[in-house]
């Protein structure tokens, strides 16, 4: 099976239904609504493009079509755990900003 058809088959479309819902664990109520009205990370027409860098990054890997994370992407995670980059909750302040401009 050649690179560019196995990259047309990958699993990486299971990301978008996980990127949608990235707001159930925020606690704060603004922040939930926030999240519902934009549907969690990314929008409809970006989603896809955000996963194509993070595997051109080499931060995740497709083998057999299945989506793994690769040591670079596990260093990066492991760098911004518990920090407000890693947090929905940063989205939903983003787009906070984003409607007062």
């Amino acid at each position: 099976m050649s690179d560019e058809k196995e990259s047309k088959n990958d699993d990486t479309q299971a990301l978008i239904p996980m990127m949608k819902i990235c707001g159930k664990t925020v606690e704060n109520e603004e922040e939930i609504e926030i999240l519902k009205e934009i549907e969690g990370l990314g929008t409809e027409a970006t989603r896809s493009g955000i996963i194509e860098i993070i595997k051109k990054q080499q931060y995740i890997e497709v083998k057999k079509n299945i989506v793994n994370i690769t040591e670079k992407g596990k260093i990066l995670c492991q760098s911004i755990e518990g920090n407000l980059l890693s947090s929905p909750s940063m989205t939903a302040k983003w787009e906070t900003y984003l409607k007062k401009i």
